[in-house]
């Protein structure tokens, strides 16, 4: 698969490292208010969805290649979290689904590393509903 900034699938950086590349301008990524009742995957990704929506916005426009795929391998650090959790309900295996596909817009695969896992927890969630 070929390193395309838009879906992340770069080498990963650490945050400390992107956040002194970014400077002042990573001080506008807006918090994201956690719900009480939420499961763990839920939480990570109201933050994966308001970094990838940060990421994607006019705060990246004209942003070398170097620094947007900086941009995108720190999303791709929430996305790991997120995919390595497992899911509690459906919910979940539909955030882990969305993020997957960089918000719904691309299902490419990634070889299969974090698709299967995915897939996996879909099959088994709607087996345990029709059992």
């Amino acid at each position: 698969m070929a390193n395309t900034p838009f879906c992340g699938n770069v080498p990963a950086m650490s945050r400390r490292s992107l956040l002194s590349t970014l400077g002042a301008s990573a001080a506008i990524i807006p918090a994201v208010p956690a719900q009480a009742s939420e499961t763990e995957i839920m939480r990570v990704f109201r933050e994966w969805r308001a970094y990838f929506e940060w990421a994607e916005g006019p705060a990246t426009d004209g942003m070398d290649n170097d620094s947007f795929n900086e941009v995108c391998a720190e999303r791709r650090e929430i996305e790991e979290r997120m995919f390595a959790l497992p899911c509690r309900n459906p919910m979940d295996v539909l955030a882990k689904l969305v993020a997957f596909t960089c918000n719904g817009a691309d299902f490419a695969d990634d070889d299969g590393t974090w698709s299967a896992g995915i897939l996996a927890e879909a099959k088994s969630k709607i087996d345990g509903v029709l059992a």
